[in-house]
């Protein structure tokens, strides 16, 4: 079977967030879990890549255009680039499919939050919302939909109209980086470069209001007044334009020093602050996955998140659950977990195990399935 993978999400600001992590370790596990199948991934030309291994590199195509699918034009270039490269199944992890497929499509939908806020339909985001509006109806064209949890494959058929039988539910994966027990002296020089000087609770985020960060600095601040020890948090994603409603939130309550804003960091770092910290805070409003919850989970730390859209499937009893707009439940929650040894124990022991089932290798076996079942279809 020749399958071709767009992976043009690897070389945008994609690539720092869930949907780089997903793309990057589909197509690496797929060449490793199956390796008769013939695999081309199309990148573009115009923009760097990151150094995906000889295993990977040998299977790239560079794109000499665009090929944004927004225009006629677009749309023929793929159709012949497909057919000259007699792909079989194509696969974009990302929004935008071909209309126009001389082979079977299939796409990735990772949330359709940009539909469901409606920040995104206001200025200065509604060209950004008209755009994503055209890519998610370009989910009809395609034969199979991926959706990477329960809850993405219900706002697939409760929005867009998708009908069922094309849909197919494939959780993501944890990555072999994120472990216990990883040597103390890395922990700790990784909390010294991010200026962490105490015990310290993280939250993986990004700071978009759907994150809720706000929330949970003022439930941080809250659980500071009830808990015996002075405790930092960790902040640790991406500093955007919206950020400084979270500098606000912090600066308004005096926390310059409790709360810290460590900016992107990377896997092969982030898991030692995981290993470091506390407790992992994640009350989101709204995830098409929520994979920092596993990640935290299977570096051994004890994790409260939001028990609303996809989390509460990803964690299943291995965290505690609260209502994400309430500030006293999480602040309760945070000195719950934090002053009850026999909890952390539990959770701890939980996540590691809730974790484990997780892995990239079930990912691409299972979408390797969704592939085969398009190809037996065909003609």
């Amino acid at each position: 079977m020749r399958i071709g993978i767009d992976i043009r999400s690897l070389q945008t600001e994609s690539q720092f967030r869930g949907i780089g992590t997903y793309t990057y370790n589909l197509i690496k596990h797929l060449v490793e879990v199956n390796s008769e199948n013939q695999y081309i991934f199309f990148a573009s030309a115009y923009r760097p890549l990151k150094d995906l291994g000889e295993g990977l590199r040998r299977n790239l195509v560079w794109l000499r255009r665009p090929a944004r699918l927004t225009s006629l034009t677009d749309q023929l270039f793929w159709y012949n680039t497909l057919k000259a490269y007699r792909i079989e199944v194509f696969h974009t992890t990302e929004l935008a499919v071909p209309k126009f497929s001389p082979c079977r499509r299939v796409i990735t939908v990772h949330d359709l939050i940009p539909l469901i806020f409606q920040e995104y339909k206001r200025l200065p985001k509604l060209a950004h919302y008209l755009v994503y509006l055209l890519k998610f109806r370009s989910t009809q064209w395609a034969e199979k939909v991926i959706a990477v949890s329960e809850s993405v494959k219900n706002d697939l058929i409760r929005i867009l109209g998708l009908p069922e039988e094309n849909l197919h539910v494939v959780y993501e994966g944890v990555q072999g980086c994120f472990q216990p027990f990883l040597p103390a002296d890395r922990v700790e020089a990784m909390k010294k470069k991010y200026r962490i000087n105490r015990d310290y609770l993280i939250f993986p985020c990004g700071f978009e209001p759907r994150k809720n960060v706000s929330t949970a600095i003022r439930a941080f601040h809250r659980a500071l007044k009830r808990l015996p020890d002075g405790y930092q948090l960790a902040l640790v994603g991406n500093l955007s334009p919206e950020s400084w409603r979270v500098k606000q939130c912090i600066y308004q309550r005096g926390l310059e020093k409790e709360v810290l804003l460590t900016g992107y960091v990377p896997p092969e770092e982030l898991c030692y602050l995981y290993n470091g910290a506390k407790l992992c805070l994640f009350p989101s409003l709204h995830e098409g996955f929520g994979l920092p919850v596993l990640e935290a989970m299977a570096c051994g730390l004890p994790v409260i998140a939001s028990n609303d859209t996809s989390l509460p499937e990803v964690a299943g009893d291995a965290a505690v659950l609260v209502n994400p707009y309430s500030v006293e439940a999480i602040a309760e929650a945070i000195v719950r977990v934090l002053t009850d040894p026999d909890l952390q124990r539990s959770l701890k022991e939980k996540g590691l195990k809730r974790a484990a089932l997780f892995s990239w290798d079930r990912v691409a076996g299972e979408t390797l399935k969704v592939y085969q079942s398009l190809v037996k279809r065909s003609p």
